[in-house]
């Protein structure tokens, strides 16, 4: 019913899947009204290279923190600037307004594929075959 390497793709598709969705879910929950906070953004190190990460660094309570940024929001940014952003308390971390919007593109992309994967294809196919459509 399936072909041999696709229950092999499948694995790893669900791992990528639960992945994405651990990500959306612990965003999603946060309370956006209370924890927006106004800190200080100590530097950034924008790149253009597709395979380095821009980002920046900032302040908050005594504490340094690192956020990754896409290029375009990084320039956007500079040394000195006071940003919102939203606090996780639970897992210690700072994160974008906007990105809800990335993590909820990744769930349902991740998910389309997880969809694709466990459709039967070599049963359709001779199923299809043999109705001469």
């Amino acid at each position: 019913m399936y072909n041999k390497n696709q229950f092999f793709f499948i694995l790893i598709t669900l791992s990528f899947f639960m992945y994405a969705m651990f990500h959306y879910l612990r965003y999603h929950g946060l309370d956006f009204v209370n924890n927006v906070k106004e800190v200080t953004v100590l530097n950034t190190t924008c790149t253009a290279a597709p395979r380095m990460a821009s980002g920046m660094n900032i302040s908050f309570q005594n504490k340094d923190y690192s956020i990754n940024l896409p290029y375009e929001d990084c320039s956007r940014y500079s040394a000195g600037d006071k940003v919102g952003l939203l606090y996780d308390k639970k897992y210690d971390q700072f994160y974008l307004l906007d990105s809800v919007k990335v993590l909820r593109y990744r769930v349902i992309f991740v998910g389309c594929v997880l969809l694709t994967l466990i459709i039967p294809w070599k049963y359709l196919v001779k199923r299809f075959n043999f109705l001469k459509f």
